[in-house]
């Protein structure tokens, strides 16, 4: 946490940056250490490696003590002005911070994590939707032991443009395997259906349709125009993701500072290539 989260006063550290001395790879062609290069010479190496930053205690730490980081009298600034500009409200009963936005329509993905026990099916989403930042997303490979999807997918995609009907939909049965929940393999879904596991169990497991998102390999991405469903998803390879520019940080009233580094004397004299006007 940073010391300066009500009002910044006194520094109060109990932390500080370095750069590690035990990570530190010299480099490959010039035997340099990478703090003592000019910026031309760190973008044109072959490998970015040997550079890692670590805190340090200033002093001794007790146990379950909070850790507290100094983020420069630039940063503290603006803090403090901002909390100037953006009193506290009523709002703070609810755990907003200073200088926090009205948030009476906007839930962050962890809230809905957390309270969404059971997710709504598309139809159910009409009448009772949820709020407009979040989607929801499916831990799924697309090439997990099922090799066969690309050529039935094509073909049961090939018949409902030839016969000129409604497109025609099958189920693949969700299965987990190891390295499953990394979150490379998370995706946009769309829930369809939920039944209980078990007759009269409260545990559901769900059908949704499955789509790409950007930056998929090709043997990850669905065939264009598929629609391709996946049934028995357990809840917990569910999760809610806030959509791109819709996280807190991007409220308006958000409190935005870089931590003023530069101050704290972290960036290596070979780096300070500007020059400071005469």
């Amino acid at each position: 946490r940073n010391l300066g989260d009500e009002k910044y006063d006194a520094p109060v550290a109990n932390v500080g940056l370095r750069w590690s001395d035990r990570w530190v790879e010299r480099d490959t062609v010039s035997g340099k250490d990478p703090r003592t290069m000019s910026p031309e010479e760190l973008f044109s190496r072959p490998n970015p490696a040997g550079l890692v930053l670590e805190y340090v205690a200033l002093r001794d730490i007790r146990p379950n003590e909070e850790i507290l980081f100094d983020y420069g009298s630039q940063w503290a600034n603006a803090w403090n002005e901002h909390v100037r500009h953006h009193p506290a409200s009523s709002s703070d009963d609810n755990g907003n911070g200073y200088g926090s936005p009205p948030l009476n329509d906007y839930t962050p993905a962890y809230i809905m994590e957390e309270v969404a026990t059971n997710l709504r099916t598309a139809e159910e989403q009409l009448t009772y939707p949820y709020p407009d930042n979040v989607f929801t997303a499916c831990f799924y490979r697309y090439s997990d032991g099922n090799d066969d999807h690309y050529d039935d997918d094509k073909k049961f995609n090939a018949q409902s443009i030839n016969t000129n009907s409604k497109t025609k939909t099958r189920a693949i049965p969700w299965k987990m395997s190891r390295g499953l929940f990394d979150m490379t393999n998370l995706r946009p879904c769309k829930v369809i259906d939920r039944e209980p596991i078990q007759t009269g169990g409260k545990k559901m497991a769900y059908t949704a349709i499955i789509q790409n998102r950007p930056g998929l390999s090709p043997e990850e991405q669905i065939p264009k125009g598929v629609k391709h469903i996946v049934s028995g998803i357990p809840r917990e390879a569910f999760r809610f993701v806030d959509r791109p520019y819709t996280s807190d940080v991007h409220l308006e009233g958000a409190f935005r500072q870089n931590i003023g580094l530069e101050s704290l004397g972290v960036f290596p004299t070979a780096w300070l290539d500007l020059k400071s006007e005469e």
